[in-house]
């Protein structure tokens, strides 16, 4: 396998690996239980609900088959399988309500492989969309197929994030950098833009550096520059937005935070969910200050591409093909002795399970009352 495993585009003297490692199938498990993590600081850094407020809806995942006395009326003539279609293409407000209607419609909904798989591996992503008043936007089946989907809409990376707003995966990099995952107020000069797609952020704790979290308490309306611009001129007769009055505020890194929300990835073949992994050798390296062997590059720049692997999230195929030549994770590997012991070494990041500070209590379930 490792064989197979393409070699980094710019390789490090000392970084990578003069050869790809050598490790068979058997091994596979036991290098990403003991080379990688997952960076639950991620998760984090955006919308997260504390697993307690779960509790009060969980009956959006209680699957267990129920008798229902009840009937949908004309709808119970159509062929269940045709049912079946016009239930995925509801969006995930109308979804809501419409299980709420009686036993039957719950039995109808709860059947479907496609809200089971959801309720049961993304149901932060399911509650986000309902608190922020974005559900309406996204029906069920692209809820699935976006589940169902693992890369980053920008880059190859694993998309470890969605974008409610675009409804699409990104990963930390891109979230950051991209023009495309903007996300600006839409309280500009009373534009009505609840007639187009939005979300109204959640108070919580945010990070856009991933070293210190800021409470958020107001609640903005968020949208996309296309739909300010839209918005803006139904309001002003088609008037053109760059010669128009319309002023666009300085974007705040943590709009795109607010927007975004962590999500697994499932596979509907082997029923098997990835929550995205990063390398506890790139870690390690980063700790130690040892980027290279070669004196003749520069250290800075050798520093932020560290810090570029550092921040990576790997599907376990990607992950391994980069574990091939990861010096530093072939270490960690070697020093284990194959997972009989934990390396001594192993950086407290790791150890710690991905976050550098717990979260005891989220400060959203004090601020924010339940709408359903």
């Amino acid at each position: 396998m490792s064989q197979e495993a393409p070699p980094p585009k710019r390789r490090i003297t000392g970084y990578h690996s003069e050869a790809p490692y050598s490790f068979n199938d058997s091994q596979v498990d036991d290098i990403v239980r003991v080379c990688s993590y997952h960076r639950r600081d991620h998760d984090y850094s955006v919308i997260w609900f504390h697993p307690s407020t779960h509790t009060p809806v969980g009956n959006l995942c209680d699957c267990k088959p129920r008798e229902s006395n009840f009937t949908l009326g004309t709808i119970e003539k159509l062929p269940v399988e045709l049912i079946q279609q016009i239930v995925l293409g509801l969006d995930i407000e109308s979804l809501f309500r419409f299980r709420q209607t009686c036993s039957r419609a719950r039995e109808l909904i709860d059947n479907l492989h496609e809200y089971r798989a959801i309720t049961s591996h993304a149901l932060n992503t399911f509650l986000a969309l309902l608190r922020t008043e974005s559900a309406s936007q996204v029906s069920l089946l692209r809820f699935y197929q976006l589940l169902c989907f693992n890369e980053c809409a920008f880059c190859p990376s694993f998309g470890n994030f969605v974008h409610l707003l675009r409804w699409c995966r990104c990963c930390y990099d891109c979230l950051i950098l991209s023009g495309y995952v903007t996300a600006l107020p839409s309280n500009l000069q009373n534009i009505p833009i609840r007639s187009l797609p939005y979300l109204e952020t959640l108070p919580g704790l945010y990070s856009t550096n991933l070293l210190e979290e800021n409470p958020y308490t107001e609640r903005t309306l968020l949208a996309t520059p296309e739909n300010i611009a839209t918005a803006y001129q139904q309001q002003n007769a088609e008037e053109d937005v760059i010669g128009g009055r319309l002023e666009w505020p300085k974007e705040k890194r943590v709009w795109r935070f607010m927007a975004c929300c962590a999500i697994l990835s499932f596979d509907p073949k082997t029923n098997k969910v990835e929550s995205g992994i990063s390398c506890s050798g790139c870690e390690l390296a980063f700790d130690e200050g040892h980027f290279s062997d070669d004196k003749d590059q520069d250290e800075e720049e050798l520093a932020q591409e560290v810090v570029g692997y550092c921040n990576k999230v790997y599907s376990t195929t990607s992950y391994l093909e980069h574990f091939a030549w990861c010096h530093h994770a072939q270490a960690l590997w070697i020093a284990s002795s194959s997972e009989s012991v934990r390396p001594a070494n192993l950086p407290q990041m790791c150890q710690d399970g991905g976050f550098l500070r717990a979260r005891d209590q989220d400060f959203w379930v004090s601020a924010v009352p339940y709408k359903f």
